[in-house]
This record gives C-alpha cells, structure tokens and sequence, in this order.
C-alpha cells in the first residue's frame, strides 16, 4: 500500500486516519489530507489544504482530556463516501451525536465534514447542555 498515491482504498485511508486520530498523531493524520482538501465545520468554518486542516486538528488533540472517550457507532463506507456516528466522554463534556462524512479520492480525503453538540458535565455528574452547539475545528 503506497502511503500517499492512488493505490490505497477508501477503506485503507479511513483506517489511516482513525488510527492516527486515536494515536493524536498529528503529522501521520496529515498525511491523508492534499493542498486542495476542505474541511468543513456545521458552523460555517471552512479549512483548505493540509496545513490549515492540521492546524484545526493540533486544536481538537488540545481539546481532547486525559480519559476522554472516544467510540464510533457507525460507519458506513459506499465507494467514496465515509459515512461515521460517534461519541465521545470526556470528564467535563459530552458528545452524543457526533457525525463526519469523508470523500475520498486518488488516496487522500478531498473532503471532510463535521457536526457535533457538546453537553457539559454539571457538577452532579449529569450532562447540562451547553449553550452554544460546537463543531470540531
């Protein structure tokens, strides 16, 4: 399997990236991403390229607790298209409904998009929701 070409499936360049992710491996995970890859947050935020979208991941490995949880629900591959639900617990928040697509092309994501609402725990332990839905960026 060719690390950066055309010969690695949708397949292999998901489990790349959730590797990495799971590792917060930062400079393994941009190597998925190409100078003409968009990210896209469900607030609006768009990053171009690899730089600009390993710096919106160096913020969300910041944001990640020690003891954070992190589980996907579903994944769906379909060509393509990466299709994922998740969840993640953390000591002070709470993701419940968390959902990426990725487009996968020639070897690399060409785009990812992201939506997610943060809960914070309330000091009870019980989830409070937050004021302000977040996306990851």
């Amino acid at each position: 399997m060719e690390m950066n070409g055309i010969n690695r499936s949708t397949e292999d360049v998901f489990n790349h990236h959730m590797d990495a992710f799971l590792r917060k491996d930062l400079k393994d995970l941009a190597t998925d991403f190409n100078e003409k890859s968009i990210f896209i947050t469900s607030t609006g935020e768009k990053r171009i390229g690899v730089d600009a979208i390993s710096d919106a991941y160096s913020q969300i490995f910041q944001s990640l607790e020690q003891g954070s949880a992190f589980d996907l629900k579903q994944v769906n591959i379909e060509d393509d298209i990466v299709f994922l639900e998740w969840t993640l617990k953390s000591p002070s928040i709470n993701i419940n409904d968390g959902v990426d697509t990725f487009v996968i092309r020639d070897g690399s994501i060409h785009a990812q998009t992201v939506r997610y609402s943060m809960m914070q725990e309330a000091v009870a332990g019980q989830p409070q929701s937050s004021p302000d839905s977040h996306s990851i960026s």
